[in-house]
């Protein structure tokens, strides 16, 4: 929802560097790699496990470290084990290849279930064009052996 993909500025070296924004952006990106995986007929699956009880915002700054110090939003995070949940439906899932799975309760918490991406995470157009810039500036483009095709 708050991830933005300049695809001038990828590295946000012309953007205020900041960890959420960085965050949001990576997660967006993560999303439309899977619609563009999928659209190439690879089977593919975004798992959100929402919020979970680790460690990842320990080094925070600003708003973020003051709310770790604070603790303030403990009601917000699963323990790892049910965080987990996602990703394992994602791996055992007959659903459609692109199906996004996130915790029922606000994305954030309880039992997985098949989420609507939000529309920029759906956008076809910025997902072939943020492969393509990323095949480039990696020199690596994955090509999708022909057989994958009929396995999707």
């Amino acid at each position: 929802m708050f991830g933005r993909i300049r695809l001038d500025d990828l590295n946000r070296q012309a953007r205020k560097r900041s960890m959420f924004p960085a965050y949001a952006d990576s997660k967006l990106a993560i999303m439309l790699f899977v619609h563009e995986l999928a659209r190439r007929g690879v089977r593919a699956y975004v798992a959100d496990p929402g919020g979970a009880d680790t460690d990842i915002t320990r080094d925070s700054t600003g708003m973020w470290g003051w709310w770790v110090e604070l603790n303030a939003f403990p009601f917000l995070a699963q323990d790892p084990h049910v965080a987990a949940r996602t990703t394992i439906q994602a791996v055992t899932t007959d659903l459609p290849s692109r199906t996004y799975i996130a915790p029922r309760f606000l994305k954030l918490l309880g039992t997985p279930k098949v989420t609507k991406p939000g529309k920029k995470a759906r956008d076809p157009v910025m997902a072939r064009q943020l492969w393509e810039l990323s095949a480039e500036l990696t020199g690596c483009d994955w090509t999708v052996h022909p057989s994958a095709r009929t396995r999707s």
